[in-house]
Parts: C-alpha cells; sequence; structure tokens
C-alpha cells in the first residue's frame, strides 16, 4: 500500500532515497523518514555536539505556515530524542485507523446516549423506567424493568419513612434544657491570676 501516492512523486522518492545513504563523503545532512502528509524528517551533524546529532522536520508545502501543520506524536517523540528509532509508514498508518475507530464508537456511545428518554426531577421518567432501567438500556444490558421499579420504590418508602421520623421528635427550643458543659482545664497556666509587685526588704547584717 503506498501511502505516499499523490503526496511524493516517485523521483523525489528515490532522491530522498539517495540522500538517506550515510557514506557520500563530504555529506553532512541525512534524510530518515516521511509522515503520512508527504513531510520529510532530516538529521544532521551538529557542531557544538558530534555525538548528538540535529532532527529536524520539512514540511511538504513550505508556502504554508507552521502552525497549519500537525506532525504525529510518534515523530515528535524522534525530534525530542523521546524514542531511539524513527515511525515507519506502516505504523503510522495503524495507528491513524486506531483513531479513527476511537472516534467512531464515540460517535455511537453518544447516539446510545441521545436515545435515551430524558428523566424528570419529580422521579418519573418519560417513555420508560427511570434510574437503573435507563441506565442499562443505554449501556446495552439486560435490565429488568419491574426489578428497577421495585428499586425506585423501595427507595421512596425509605425517604418517607425517615421524614415522618424526623417530624415526629420533638423540637427543643428552650436554651436552658440542654446547658453547655462547663470546660475541663488541663493546663496549670490558665488559672493564673496576675498580682502587684512588692519589693521584699533587704537584711543587712
Amino acid at each position: 500500500m503506498d501511502h505516499l501516492k499523490g503526496k511524493v512523486t516517485p523521483f523525489r522518492q528515490a532522491y530522498l532515497q539517495w540522500r538517506s545513504l550515510r557514506n557520500v563523503p563530504f555529506r553532512n545532512k541525512f534524510f530518515i523518514g516521511y509522515d503520512l502528509d508527504g513531510n520529510t524528517y532530516w538529521e544532521f551533524f551538529n557542531p557544538n555536539n558530534p555525538d548528538r546529532a540535529r532532527r529536524i522536520v520539512e514540511y511538504r508545502d513550505p508556502k504554508l505556515n507552521w502552525v497549519d501543520y500537525e506532525a504525529p506524536p510518534q515523530w515528535v517523540q524522534w525530534l525530542r530524542y523521546a524514542r531511539p528509532h524513527y515511525p515507519t509508514l506502516d505504523e503510522l498508518h495503524r495507528d491513524k485507523v486506531r483513531q479513527q475507530q476511537i472516534k467512531e464508537k464515540v460517535r455511537q456511545a453518544e447516539a446510545r446516549w441521545r436515545s435515551v428518554p430524558l428523566v424528570d426531577k419529580s422521579g418519573g421518567a418519560a417513555g420508560g423506567v427511570a434510574g437503573v432501567g435507563a441506565v442499562g438500556r443505554a449501556l446495552g444490558l439486560n435490565v429488568d424493568p419491574a426489578a428497577a421499579g421495585q428499586q425506585q420504590l423501595n427507595g421512596e418508602q425509605a425517604q418517607q419513612q425517615q421524614q415522618q421520623q424526623e417530624e415526629a421528635e420533638p423540637v427543643t427550643t428552650d436554651k436552658h434544657a440542654n446547658p453547655p458543659k462547663p470546660i475541663e482545664r488541663h493546663n496549670p497556666s490558665e488559672g493564673f491570676q496576675p498580682v502587684a509587685w512588692s519589693q521584699k526588704p533587704i537584711k543587712r547584717g
């Protein structure tokens, strides 16, 4: 499968293949590879650091602004020395297919969620059972509507019982009914009271 069809001509591919040879005398810049958009990546000698070559990208259409391009993450990692080997076209193509499959799954999941009936605030549902039943249908699970309705009914009964107990308990508004307990002091210095200073007489023999 030719991933560069219509982006890089066969003559230029042959020329770049020749530019990748490292046994040519007086050559300091070497071609490394392509991405799926036809951009080329290069490596050349760095006089400031001979042990670490410089790596750059040359875009296919130099007339466009650099902000209009988006380099693949695999090539960005190679440019920053985050990965030892450069990516191949097959690897980039597989990653592109994987991203398209993820986007399609997300689109299908959003479509399933939109098909779920909305649940109103009063606890009912328009066109279906609220709560577990609706979520289960959205996720494609086999949820029993009767069981979901019974769970909702049990929750409402428990809430009503709790409300009745709160209403039955007497509310005490008298402040003297439950007086606050005195705070126990454990530090001896808390009870210290200052006194006036008086000079003691000095005995002289």
